[in-house]
């Protein structure tokens, strides 16, 4: 039984060594071969500027800054906290169930409580 499973185990490790995707830490990323077998153009600088497009929120979620003013995207559950809270205030709209587009940045609501870590370096 224990040399069958190790068996599987060795196997799937050798299929895993040879698949092509996967996501890759940006300090580890294998720029020479992705390039080579896709006849991409990836260098360190487009790694860099992914970098410092990633985002940590204090809640736990991630995100991408996409913009150069700063606007972040996440998916809805990683915002939810700040929408609930932005539709709580006295006479604002109910923003969960009616949404909300920004006219102007001066538009825009600020997220209570909300702290986003923006990654600079990645050191082994």
């Amino acid at each position: 039984m224990n040399r069958i499973l190790i068996a599987i185990a060795v196997a799937s490790f050798a299929i895993a060594a040879h698949a092509d995707e996967g996501m890759w830490p940006l300090n580890l990323y294998p720029t020479d071969a992705v390039n080579k077998a896709h006849g991409t153009h990836v260098d360190q600088k487009l790694l860099d500027k992914a970098m410092h497009a990633s985002v940590r929120f204090n809640n736990g979620g991630s995100g991408s800054v996409v913009s150069k003013d700063g606007l972040v995207m996440t998916n809805h559950h990683v915002a939810e906290d700040c929408i609930q809270k932005l539709g709580t205030v006295p006479g604002a709209p109910n923003y969960m169930m009616d949404g909300f587009v920004s006219k102007s940045q001066a538009d825009e609501g600020k997220c209570p409580d909300l702290e986003l870590n923006i990654l600079q370096s990645i050191k082994t």
